[in-house]
């Protein structure tokens, strides 16, 4: 194999949700984009919640 000619792609997660939790998030992304003008992708969203999460869960564990 030639390591070279080969592309690097960042790993990704597959998220299972349910149809309404996708929803919200394709609601969510609409939303950012009219807000802010700049282009939201559903990964954009869903970073950003799992991030606030994340300080939540580190903030309680304080």
């Amino acid at each position: 194999m030639d390591y070279a000619s080969t592309t690097q792609r960042e790993p990704t997660t597959t998220i299972t949700v349910g149809i309404s939790t996708a929803e919200k998030v394709r609601r969510l992304v609409g939303e950012m984009q009219s807000r802010t003008g700049r282009t939201v992708t559903q990964r954009t969203v869903i970073d950003a919640a799992l991030g606030a999460y994340m300080e939540i869960i580190t903030e309680e564990e304080l």
